[in-house]
């Protein structure tokens, strides 16, 4: 599989909780979440892919194990980046309410975030 570098990817933390925003026109708007209740337990991921005029895309859920609620978080955004890599998604917003999980994985490149999320199973 060819990986397209141009791939924009935007992450935003909703942790202040708000309303739905469209994201710009021909940007993909992933929002993303995770329920993560003790270390090393199933969590599971839910996330939904919706265009600039609000239409339903995707979504999807997968389930997962993670020692820390952060690292829930950054699985859940690492698969919703990966199902956007397969669906070959160029620009790309990407919403989650956990700050940590967006500042750890905002100071990746772009693409090291889709060549990680390559490795991922399934």
């Amino acid at each position: 599989m060819t990986v397209k570098t141009e791939l924009t990817i935007w992450l935003k933390d909703t942790s202040a909780g708000t309303i739905w925003v469209p994201p710009e026109t021909r940007t993909t708007k992933i929002n993303v979440d995770i329920s993560f209740s003790v270390a090393d337990s199933p969590i599971s991921i839910g996330f939904v892919f919706r265009n600039s005029k609000g239409h339903f895309i995707l979504a999807g859920i997968e389930p997962n194990t993670a020692g820390t609620s952060s690292e829930a978080e950054c699985h859940g955004l690492l698969a919703a980046v990966k199902r956007g890599v397969c669906k070959q998604l160029k620009h790309v917003e990407i919403k989650s309410d956990s700050k940590e999980a967006i500042d750890r994985l905002s100071s990746w490149k772009a693409k090291q975030l889709i060549m990680d999320s390559q490795k991922l199973p399934g």
